[in-house]
């Protein structure tokens, strides 16, 4: 619940404050965190982090990939909404581009200045 809220928070954030959302140009998992990085005009890029589940990559079961290379394809609400799904690669993702569009809209609005 406190994922979902959180979710959506962002994505109002977003539209009710007009900031143009982010692109997705780097995925990387590896073995102890998962990168989302987003790119936005006229900043800096930004990263998010999340910790790769030690059971999911410890899995005897090798599992196929399907979306591997085309990740930076996808828009960040759609990765930031996989962050809805069972514990898995793709929950992991979510949650690193959640992590990455938060200091993106810190970054815009900048509240501490």
């Amino acid at each position: 619940m406190i994922l979902e809220n959180t979710v959506k928070l962002v994505l109002d954030i977003y539209k009710y404050r007009k900031i143009l959302p982010p692109k997705v140009s780097k995925v990387i998992l590896g073995l102890g965190y998962t990168g989302v990085e987003l790119i936005s005009y006229a900043y800096d890029p930004f990263l998010g982090l999340a910790s790769t589940l030690p059971n999911i990559i410890q899995s005897t079961n090798c599992t196929k990939i399907d979306f591997a290379g085309s990740l930076t394809d996808k828009s960040f609400k759609e990765l930031m909404s996989w962050s809805y799904r069972p514990p898995s690669l793709e929950k992991i993702i979510g949650i690193a581009t959640l992590n990455a569009a938060s200091q993106h809209i810190l970054a815009v609005k900048t509240p501490y200045r």
